[in-house]
C-alpha cells in the first residue's frame, strides 16, 4: 500500500475514528469537524486520506482502564 504525507489543510483535516491520530495524544480530535495536531501532521496517509502511519504517535493513556490488572 502506498502512503503520502498528510494533507493538513490550514493545519486542520477531518480525521475519522479508523485514522490512527484519534487515538494520539498529540491530536485535537474533534468528530464530525476539523481536528488538529500538536506536531503539525507528521504521518502518513493512504489513497482514501485515512492516517495510516506516524512516527511521533503517542497512545493516549486513559486512567484507570489498565485491563490486566483488574479482577472481573
Amino acid at each position: 500500500m502506498k502512503l503520502f504525507p498528510i494533507n493538513g489543510s490550514g493545519g486542520v483535516k477531518s480525521i475519522s475514528d479508523d485514522d490512527k491520530c484519534s487515538d494520539c495524544a498529540h491530536c485535537n480530535y474533534r468528530p464530525g469537524d476539523m481536528s488538529g495536531c500538536q506536531k503539525d501532521w507528521p504521518g502518513l496517509e493512504n489513497a482514501d486520506g485515512y492516517v495510516m502511519e506516524c512516527a511521533d504517535f503517542e497512545q493516549i493513556a486513559i486512567q484507570g482502564q489498565n485491563w490486566i490488572d483488574q479482577e472481573f
